[in-house]
């Protein structure tokens, strides 16, 4: 490997004939060099050509449904968001037999089939057995594990885990999953670890969430101040003004639909099926900076809704916990995995081989962030939002409440949520000296730097000024048609907020931070399901009124549901097709080829060392670890 840096080091800089991206053969593709398309018009018009018949080409296979509009009739909620417009079977073709995509089709799919097999050969040993302790959860846990184990012997690199690191904080084995502390932390640490906000007054407008919206939600059946000047010393006013007081809630959680439980076994017993709405979670940051849950307020809607607090009865709070965690679980694989992640980078996968060309140098770079990107989604949307599958599965609120969801979000959704620094601000987060441990916030910071450096270098590299973004009509074309403001034909109606048009390279530079952002937003929505949301217990989709319970496993959800959610969680957890900037020998041009490089050592050695130093750390305090943002463990393109 250190010949291997080295050789390369000498390549890039050697003054070779291998320059501006071309390559010495005659006859060859590449006497066609990476370059803007304004410069092929100047010295290389067969160029020119080669360009226009590439992209007019790949617009018969790369095209966009045109979904239903909001203010249309949609009687089975239908997403609003557009897909790939191609048949399941010619999606899987051009995946199994495309260059790009055909190591992604295999493994996934290898995958997939023997975690089916895992879950009917489980079938048919648990089915008539009860799950009555959390030892009958483990079981089932630790069989998809070591499936998971045996798939990594065929491929460690694309099936390991970051749970299997040494400095891995579990709290699953040691059954400590259920302490407060790490309640909290998961929150800062866990899947979709940026739902949480401070709540704020007036003065900060559009930051974090309203006191005064709070308030008017706020069950009068408790003393709410009473509780925290008991606690805290100041009523909530003060602690506001201080900044200490912090909510998860999920509005929209509350409009939705429900179905009945269609994986009831036995639905003439009096084990019912709970309906969810997003419960009110109150946080206080402590005098040491510590974040802490005061009371969970079980329904927004109901000004007599019951509250819970860790001094209610262990049954009470596990249970205010368990519904916590499935708006949670919903929220975090509808909104922030699907709709933030998935839908946004396929319309721009989708998108881009349309209007630029193969060696326009946004397609060199843009095609390795895509590996696996078009075909997963196009494939995979049908098993999560259709009747009878994952999400009528496994939830209350079934496939219609599922789409009803993504819909609501999708008409809010906006380009400046997929920056990470403007997500921090909005939540109210932003402050470093305000809670001490925020692993998302911090190691997060250092891979956003990163990227937004690579962004601007590359784009340094092609760019020159201002006008050169201007007169690229590529990238012009990508724009207008990605934008929910583009004009004529192809313009108008994918990204929300997404600008018509870019004027200036800071313009060019931005999109690509986020475009790559996006990968590493997904794997850390995705990756920490194993294994919180892997062992049912810690993250339930289902809880169920039984009138005999005395403990909270008794309100779990029976084998086949479990079984459900284990294939669902390890589908999304378990595999990882390439790694942040591992595309250096793909890119054609020198100097493209080196900056790729370059950026991926310095991640890789530097910014790796560090955050295995942060996550050493917070083991030894024994605070969760957060390895799902160590660039070892992070992709390049949303796959999975």
């Amino acid at each position: 490997m250190v010949v291997f840096h080295v050789a390369l080091l000498i390549f890039c800089l050697a003054p070779g004939a291998y320059s501006e991206g071309k390559c010495p053969i005659a006859g060859s593709i590449f006497e066609c060099r990476v370059s803007l398309p304004r410069d092929d018009r100047l010295d290389k018009p067969q160029c020119v050509q080669k360009r226009y018949k590439e992209t007019l080409m790949q617009r018969h296979y790369f095209k966009l449904t045109t979904p239903v509009r909001p203010e249309d009739e949609n009687p089975t909620h239908e997403p609003l968001f557009p897909t790939l417009d191609q048949e399941n079977d010619v999606i899987s073709a051009k995946a199994m037999f495309g260059d790009l995509d055909a190591k992604w089709f295999a493994n996934y799919y290898g995958m997939v089939r023997t975690l089916n097999a895992t879950a009917a050969t489980l079938l048919s040993l648990v089915k008539n057995n009860p799950m009555k302790t959390y030892a009958d959860y483990k079981y089932i846990y630790h069989a998809f594990m070591g499936t998971i184990q045996k798939i990594q012997q065929l491929g460690p690199e694309q099936f390991s885990l970051p749970s299997q690191t040494p400095y891995f904080t579990d709290i699953i084995e040691n059954g400590r999953w259920q302490e407060d502390k790490y309640f909290v932390q998961r929150r800062l640490a866990g899947q979709c670890p940026y739902f949480i906000r401070r709540v704020t007054k007036n003065e900060e407008k559009d930051i974090g969430f309203s006191l005064d919206k709070l308030k008017s939600m706020l069950s009068e059946n408790f003393d709410w101040n009473f509780h925290l000047k008991q606690k805290y010393g100041n009523e909530m006013n003060k602690l506001v003004k201080e900044k200490r007081v912090f909510v998860l809630y999920h509005e929209h959680y509350d409009e939705l639909s429900h179905t009945k439980d269609i994986l009831d076994t036995n639905p003439h017993d009096n084990i019912k099926l709970e309906q969810t709405t997003s419960p009110i979670v109150l946080f206080v940051l402590t005098d040491e900076k510590e974040l802490e849950v005061v009371a969970i307020q079980m329904d927004s809607t109901k000004k007599d809704s019951p509250v819970f607090t860790p001094k209610s009865s262990p049954l009470e709070w596990s249970k205010a916990k368990g519904h916590v965690e499935i708006v949670e679980m919903a929220t975090c694989q509808l909104i922030g995995h699907l709709l933030e992640t998935h839908a946004t980078q396929e319309i721009i996968c989708n998108l881009f081989p349309r209007h630029l060309g193969s060696l326009h140098p946004l397609h060199q770079l843009m095609t390795p962030h895509c590996q696996g990107t078009s075909p997963v989604g196009g494939l995979g949307l049908a098993a999560l939002l259709d009747v009878e599958r994952y999400m009528h599965r496994l939830f209350s609120i079934g496939y219609v409440g599922s789409r009803q969801y993504v819909n609501k979000y999708y008409e809010e959704q906006d380009y400046l949520n997929a920056d990470f620094n403007h997500q921090l601000k909005r939540n109210g987060l932003a402050d470093e000296d305000l809670i001490r441990y925020h692993p998302y916030r911090d190691d997060g910071k250092l891979i956003w730097n990163e990227i937004k450096t690579f962004a601007k270098k590359y784009v340094k590299l092609y760019y020159k000024s201002n006008e050169d973004v201007i007169y690229d009509n590529e990238l012009q074309g990508l724009v207008n048609e990605l934008s929910a403001d583009g004009t004529a034909q192809n313009g108008g109606g994918k990204y929300k907020g997404f600008p018509g048009k870019f004027t200036t390279t800071k313009d060019l530079e931005t999109f690509l931070t986020r475009f790559i952002w996006l990968a590493v937003k997904h794997a850390i929505n995705s990756y920490p399901l194993i294994p919180y949301g892997a062992f049912v217990p810690s993250a339930p989709t289902k809880l169920y009124e039984n009138p005999q319970a005395t403990h909270y496993a008794h309100s779990l959800p029976n084998a086949l549901v479990v079984l459900t959610q284990e294939v669902l969680t390890f589908t999304l957890a378990s595999f990882r097709v390439n790694r942040l900037f591992d595309y250096s020998k793909l890119m054609l041009d020198k100097k493209a080829r080196c900056l790729v490089k370059s950026t991926y050592n310095k991640l890789n050695l530097c910014v790796q060392k560090e955050l295995e130093a942060r996550n050493k750390a917070r083991y030894e305090r024994g605070d969760l670890t957060y390895q799902f943002m160590e660039p070892i463990w992070l992709p390049n393109s949303v796959h999975s």
